[in-house]
């Protein structure tokens, strides 16, 4: 299983494509996934928020309403209590960026977000997520 989390209320990883995966998630206290990979989950039973489709990891800036989106549900569902996951395919460019901009939301600086979300998930941080800021900063604005 392939997930790290950011924070004690924020993971990042990849797909739930199987249900031990899922069965993993929800052990480790997972309530909310935030499903940027824009297939179906069928094995996840909690709340979830998806984008079909939402956009490949081409280097494209990020859609400001996927953005958004995902910010306002994570917000909403970590002040309420839960825990969310952020996934897309490998957890590599769309779900770190995604999670940077829920840690920019939660009152974390540039550096402080793009470093937590480099030391907690370090196989993104040479994948070079980092690229989406940009696009994620003028979403936020």
């Amino acid at each position: 299983m392939n997930f790290d989390f950011i924070t004690e209320r924020l993971a990042v990883g990849q797909k739930i494509d199987n249900q031990e995966f899922a069965d993993a998630l929800k052990a480790a206290g997972i309530t909310h996934a935030v499903n940027l990979f824009g297939e179906a989950e069928p094995v996840w039973a909690g709340p979830s928020l998806s984008f079909p489709s939402p956009q490949d990891d081409d280097g494209t800036p990020r859609r400001p309403e996927v953005v958004l989106a995902c910010v306002r549900y994570a917000f909403d569902a970590i002040r309420d209590g839960g825990k969310v996951y952020v996934h897309c395919q490998w957890g590599i460019g769309r779900a770190p960026s995604v999670a940077y901009a829920i840690l920019r939301r939660f009152g974390l600086t540039r550096e402080e977000a793009a470093a937590l979300v480099n030391a907690k998930r370090p196989r993104a941080a040479t994948w070079g997520w980092e690229k989406y800021i940009p696009s994620i900063e003028d979403a936020l604005a």
